[in-house]
């Protein structure tokens, strides 16, 4: 997809990406700018499927964070 396309280029480059997330228990997006490192495939631990995800520091949390790409919107690469 487009969106996994930009995040390999932003951890291929070294760039960071923005975009709005949101976690299954928020009410709305909250504006997240990352330094991507990672794409990676989290297995679920209740069925077979697993989820999508980008690691990377988190400049809201100061912090290494995981994303699922489920809940991102507006992705951009700064």
């Amino acid at each position: 997809s487009k969106r996994v396309a930009n995040i390999r280029y932003a951890i291929e480059n070294s760039k960071r990406i923005k975009f709005g997330y949101k976690k299954p228990k928020d009410k709305g997006h909250k504006q997240r700018t990352v330094k991507a490192t990672e794409l990676i495939d989290i297995a679920h631990v209740r069925d077979s499927g697993s989820t999508l995800c980008v690691r990377g520091y988190c400049e809201l949390r100061n912090a290494e964070r995981t994303f699922a790409l489920k809940g991102m919107r507006g992705l951009k690469i700064i």
